[in-house]
């Protein structure tokens, strides 16, 4: 008999992501000060709800507040480099204004189309967002 088997980590990171598409259909994403490319969203802190995140994140990345969230649209894991799992919750948002000022390690925003998205080499800890683009543009919110 062998000895015992290690069993991955029981320990998930959540995390809110947000789905901000503008009038011409294009998504919304934010490049880090390492080059990488992601979703505008981030970590929820203790006691703080879904939407309270997302309010809290877009203002830290991107300057603007939060009009509307849609209810959780995509619930999805991806890896972590720290051993544990993100689980990453997204909903589609609606801002207060497009003149957003990239800050928290953020250094660019840009707007994408659904077939530049689906090309695009986001950081490995986006997962497989990609694979839902047809969920996230079947199902959008105008800002």
């Amino acid at each position: 008999m062998s000895g015992p088997t290690l069993l991955p980590s029981p320990f998930y990171r959540v995390t809110s992501r947000a789905l901000i598409l503008d009038n011409q259909q294009r998504l919304l994403v934010v490049q880090d000060d390492e080059g990488g490319w992601q979703l505008p969203g981030g970590g929820l802190e203790h006691g703080e709800t879904f939407i309270e995140c997302l309010q809290r994140e877009v203002r830290e990345e991107l300057g603007v507040g939060v009009v509307t969230v849609g209810s959780p649209l995509l619930i999805y894991p991806a890896p972590s480099d720290r051993g544990h799992v993100i689980l990453r919750i997204a909903a589609h948002v609606t801002i207060d204004s497009w003149q957003c000022t990239p800050g928290d390690n953020m250094v660019a925003y840009k707007t994408v189309s659904r077939d530049e998205f689906a090309a695009m080499e986001l950081l490995a800890d986006e997962g497989q967002i990609q694979a839902f683009a047809d969920q996230i543009w079947s199902t959008a919110i105008q800002s």
